[in-house]
């Protein structure tokens, strides 16, 4: 008994003290890190209800008191602030390698529709600059968004230009959809740090919509997956409609005027989700369904198949003909079809389209597979979605604003959909050098 105790105790010593190792923050720091009195990390959350309900989240130190969020319509007049209203906020501590942290939520509810609203974040003697965003409308208007595959690695250095270059592409997007490995490790403060700093004001301005990656979890020194990152769920408050609690701010819906958002966690509890996902997709009365989570449907490396997603996921992707799937991990950027022939003679198509896109530093070779319509390596991209009435047009940008790839869907009333393809500005790119282990 003496002996299990002591192995037992070993093995979480030396897991505890691997998890430290890859949590600490690097020997040179870029950037500010710790928290402090003042407000950081603000974050403005998509809700179940963008057109009446907006949702902000933020760091202090632990000495932070009757934190509180302040709201007002925008207007032209440096006097709008005469006319805020004040809302209490809901706060948590957590413990990090710095020390206790907190985090603060609030829920702005019973907003106008197509609105500009400015909202702060703080306390009695703190606060935050004031931020400005535009409520969605309550009728189906055309709309766009933004998507960004793996950041990961290099945050700050690397993904910031990425960022900064899809928002002056598209200020006016609905919301930035991030498909998984926002960063590194999980618990890394610091590294948590660079993805806030990378995107400045953006996420206190533009909605951000976020799934778990494989990085987002904390391993063990065998590689297991232990538990996700303890900064995910004070950092972002997402529509609380998943299909279990352990899930909660994971696997999420919502609707943006006539296109339902389905996110999922592609890390832990697959059959759990496919089920809620049945019903989610089944229940959709919009026009377009957009899915999203972070290992691929159709893997680009045979290695890297995620035989859960194949099995409980593909199957009702396509049984339900959802439109567009965005996905992470690859590292490479690939766009295709569950289908030899992605469309017939007339355009016409009936299986979702996958894509697989990076932002970040870290870049793998592919493999060619008969399923890819455009493929490329070595290259960070931002993706534009805009969705009309009838139209979903896609474009990937390459960061001096050439379309790497594009195409646009036309979807008539009966939900027979059609294709044409947008011709690329850049050829694929390739690469033969590996640049880094799929396994880190």
């Amino acid at each position: 008994m003496l002996l299990r105790w002591s192995i037992l105790f070993s093995l979480l010593f030396y897991t505890q003290t691997y998890a430290q190792t890859r949590n600490t923050p690097p020997e040179i720091l870029h950037i500010s890190y710790k928290a402090t009195h003042l407000p950081d990390r603000i974050t403005l959350c998509i809700t179940d209800d963008p057109a009446h309900k907006a949702v902000v989240t933020w760091r202090t130190n632990n000495n932070h008191r009757n934190s509180r969020a302040e709201i007002a319509f925008s207007d032209p007049s440096p006097e709008f602030d005469e006319y805020e209203s004040s809302v209490t906020a809901s706060s948590t501590n957590i413990e990090t390698l710095e020390g206790i942290e907190a985090f603060h939520t609030v829920t702005f509810n019973n907003l106008e529709p197509s609105t500009n609203y400015v909202y702060r974040v703080g306390n009695d003697k703190y606060w935050s600059e004031w931020f400005q965003f535009k409520t969605a409308d309550d009728e189906p208007e055309p709309f766009g968004f933004i998507y960004l595959g793996d950041a990961q690695n290099k945050v700050f250095s690397h993904v910031s230009r990425v960022i900064r270059k899809a928002y002056a592409a598209k200020p006016d997007a609905a919301f930035i959809l991030h498909a998984g490995d926002l960063v590194n490790h999980a618990d890394n403060n610091y590294e948590w740090a660079e993805w806030y700093a990378t995107g400045s004001f953006i996420h206190s301005q533009i909605p951000v919509a976020a799934i778990l990656g494989n990085h987002e979890y904390n391993k063990n020194k065998e590689g297991v997956k232990v538990s996700y990152s303890r900064f995910w769920n004070p950092q972002f408050e997402f529509p609380d409609n998943g299909p279990i609690d352990e899930l909660r701010d994971h696997t999420y819906y919502f609707d943006y005027h006539n296109t339902r958002f389905v996110a999922l966690n592609s890390n832990d509890h697959i059959p759990a989700q496919a089920e809620w996902l049945e019903k989610t997709l089944s229940e959709n009365t919009k026009k377009w369904t957009v899915v999203t989570f972070h290992h691929p449907a159709l893997s680009t490396v045979k290695e890297r198949q995620n035989i859960g997603v194949i099995e409980h996921w593909l199957p009702l992707l396509e049984k339900y003909k959802v439109d567009l799937v965005l996905q992470g991990h690859d590292h490479t950027y690939v766009r295709g079809t569950n289908m030899e022939q992605p469309a017939n003679e007339s355009g016409v198509i009936n299986s979702p389209i996958y894509v697989i896109s990076v932002a970040g530093e870290k870049m793998y070779e592919l493999m060619d597979k008969d399923w890819m319509q455009r493929k490329g390596e070595n290259t960070q991209l931002y993706q534009l979605i805009n969705i009309s009435k009838d139209k979903l047009s896609y474009h990937s940008y390459t960061i001096d604003d050439r379309i790497y790839d594009g195409f646009q869907i036309t979807k008539n009333d009966s939900g027979i959909k059609t294709i044409s393809e947008i011709q690329p500005e850049v050829k694929e790119r390739r690469f033969t050098n590996t640049l880094a282990d799929p396994d880190e």
